[in-house]
């Protein structure tokens, strides 16, 4: 029961950092605070948006973020994307700014390896395209390749093709783009002789082919 409580409690606060997120995306966009922004929200999607977070307040985290989201949806605010996971980073602020762990990461890995991917589980892949301010941009990508340098040589370098920073699913696509670039793991399961990542391994079941 502790185990499961500790879970939970990991989960409610990786979702509220989400949510808070959308707050300060929002906040950065609305016309209240940016009249640049009005061609972008809606008066209507403001209003809406705006009671969805009111309604959220009383909402488990993730019950709140969906509320928020069906608002996004609606008016178009949010898109579908299916592309390599070369196109991805890790937001600043994702996990309370600890963005992600690279040993973590290769522990997923040995999941896939196991278990095989669950497709239902990228519902949760939630991202934010990368800043288009150069100020905001720069700071964007300086925290992912701080975070790069602290992992050791456990997450890939910046390739200069990622359009997206994630929010949720972002050990995911942490990994599966150190795979790709070749990179070297810690976990003794998934390495090759050399002590790199043996892409194969993770492409060994029907389910996890597409890592």
């Amino acid at each position: 029961m502790h185990s499961l409580t500790q879970t939970q409690n990991s989960i409610n606060i990786i979702w509220f950092d989400v949510a808070i997120l959308l707050v300060k995306s929002y906040l950065s966009r609305c016309p209240a605070h940016s009249p640049l922004a009005m061609a972008e929200l809606s008066e209507q999607f403001c209003t809406e948006f705006e009671k969805a977070l009111k309604d959220g307040k009383n909402l488990p985290p993730k019950a709140a973020l969906d509320l928020c989201m069906e608002v996004i949806w609606k008016y178009k605010h949010a898109y579908k994307f299916t592309g390599p996971c070369e196109a991805f980073l890790t937001h600043p602020e994702n996990r309370s700014r600890l963005m992600l762990s690279a040993r973590n990461a290769h522990k997923l890995a040995e999941q896939i390896h196991l278990s095989g991917a669950d497709y239902a589980q990228l519902g949760n892949a939630l991202c934010f395209e990368i800043a288009i301010d150069a100020s905001k941009r720069k700071l964007q990508l300086e925290k992912n390749s701080a975070l790069i340098k602290r992992a050791g040589g456990l997450l890939a370098e910046i390739n200069g093709a990622e359009r997206f920073i994630t929010v949720g699913c972002g050990h995911t696509a942490g990994i599966c783009k150190h795979a790709e670039a070749g990179g070297r793991t810690s976990s003794k399961i998934l390495q090759d002789p050399n002590g790199y990542m043996d892409v194969a391994k993770l492409k060994k079941t029907q389910h996890s082919k597409k890592c």
